[in-house]
C-alpha cells in the first residue's frame, strides 16, 4: 500500500510525464528495497548461519543484540553481533564485514 501511494504521488506531481514520475518513484523503491533486503539477511544469518542460534534472534528481539555475548566455544561471537546494519556496504554486511564500506 505504502508503494502504491508513494507511486501516485509521483504520478501527480508529474502530470503528464509518467516516465519521469516512475522514474522519481522506482529511486526511492529501490532504496527502500536495498535496506530491507540487508535488513532480512541479517535476520536470516541470525536464525540459520549463527551458531548460537536461536540465542542472536531472541537477543535481536528483546534489545540485547548490540551486547556482545559468549560463544558455545568461548570465543566471540561472529561479526553479526552488534552490526549496524546502516553502515557499511550491502555486500559487506552480508558478507559479516561492517568495517568494508
Amino acid at each position: 500500500m505504502y508503494d502504491g501511494a508513494e507511486l501516485g504521488k509521483a504520478i501527480a506531481a508529474h502530470a503528464g510525464d509518467l516516465e519521469a514520475a516512475l522514474t522519481e518513484y522506482e529511486e526511492a523503491l529501490f532504496i527502500r528495497s536495498a535496506n530491507a533486503s540487508v535488513e532480512a539477511a541479517r535476520i536470516h544469518a541470525l536464525c540459520f548461519e549463527d551458531p548460537n542460534a536461536p540465542q542472536g534472534l531472541l537477543n535481536l528481539f528483546t534489545g540485547a543484540l548490540h551486547r556482545p555475548r559468549p560463544s558455545r566455544s568461548g570465543g566471540a561471537c561472529p561479526a553479526r553481533v552488534g552490526q549496524d546494519p546502516r553502515k557499511g556496504s550491502t555486500a559487506a554486511i552480508i558478507a559479516g564485514d561492517s568495517n568494508r564500506s
